[in-house]
């Protein structure tokens, strides 16, 4: 609904129409980790005390630490390469202030948001920006992001979307622009895919800054989903997580590609197909910040200038959908 000011000046003054957008659609970003082990809790000052590099994509410049910046997307006990990894050059030492400026902030520009962090314990001071904290124990992330998204069902507020990220992830570039996004599929990055066009590095997870796709065999096509970040409309939000009791028996079509071994992912990308849910391609660069397997150094070559991938036979994504129906 706009609420419409016109302001009309006389003796020669010009006048001014303004539409002033009153009831905005709203939109659920869900935050779904764990808090750092103990471990590396007895060590936050260095975290705390830590200056802020000018090289990460969204950097802030306050000192303060919050609950957030103590938490992680990492399932394991260890934290994966957490302490290695801070000892790296270029690396944003506060997580909250990329989420801040690169999803949060853009995502207000055209709807409410809502920011909730599913956390396994509080820990520290919440962000003001934040809505509701959720303490959940849970044995993955997976099943924190369902049992979280349960109680915000519960508060029976109407969501248009729902943004699924790791607290941990790092964005190269602002979020996309929500009017942007269809309502009738999920949108995620892409762990493996083969023969779709018009894909680029910044739809991928893995194999970045190639020109080429990353599934076979060759002359195969479709898709695998990342499960880092998803934009979920509403008429999908109960499939918006999959638990890890939900077995799944639907068979992919004989061109499909041949899915890798990512048990999370390939879980994920299952539960939606045999659901007939539909993805789209989510232009999101960024990294996992306290994961293994160097993503960081395998993403930033070409986190400014995409690299446009090559994807043979190069089908329109609806065309590779219908082998779906």
């Amino acid at each position: 609904m706009l609420f419409v000011l016109l302001v009309i000046c006389f003796h020669g003054a010009a006048s001014v129409h303004v539409d002033v957008l009153r009831d905005r659609p709203r939109v659920a970003v869900l935050i779904v980790g764990k808090s750092f082990n103990s471990r590396r809790m007895a060590n936050s000052s260095s975290l705390s005390n830590a200056s802020l590099q000018d090289r990460g994509a969204g950097a802030g410049t306050t000192d303060a630490t919050n609950m957030f910046d103590f938490m992680t997307g990492e399932d394991n006990t260890d934290d994966g390469d957490t302490l290695q990894f801070e000892r790296e050059p270029g690396v944003v030492n506060r997580t909250w202030d990329n989420i801040l400026n690169m999803l949060i902030k853009p995502v207000k520009k055209t709807h409410w948001v809502d920011v909730i962090l599913c956390i396994d314990k509080k820990v520290n001071d919440v962000p003001p920006e934040v809505t509701h904290v959720f303490a959940i124990s849970a044995p993955s992330q997976e099943e924190r992001g369902l049992q979280c998204l349960a109680k915000i069902r519960n508060n029976h507020r109407t969501y248009e979307w729902l943004i699924k990220t790791r607290p941990d992830f790092m964005f190269y570039r602002p979020f996309p622009s929500m009017t942007s996004f269809l309502p009738g599929y999920v949108y995620t990055r892409f762990r493996a895919v083969a023969g779709i066009s018009n894909l680029t590095s910044d739809h991928f997870s893995w194999d970045y800054c190639t020109s080429r796709c990353n599934a076979g065999p060759p002359g195969r096509y479709g898709y695998m989903n990342d499960d880092m970040v998803r934009v979920v409309p509403a008429a999908l939000m109960q499939f918006a997580f999959r638990s890890l009791g939900d077995t799944t028996k639907v068979k992919t079509p004989q061109t499909w590609i041949a899915y890798k071994n990512f048990p999370h992912e390939v879980g994920l990308s299952l539960f939606w197909l045999e659901r007939g849910i539909r993805t789209m391609p989510l232009a999101c660069p960024g990294y996992p910040r306290h994961a293994r397997y160097h993503h960081h150094e395998l993403s930033y070559p070409c986190s400014t200038v995409p690299v446009k991938k090559n994807c043979q036979p190069n089908l329109p994504i609806q065309d590779v959908h219908k082998a779906l129906v």
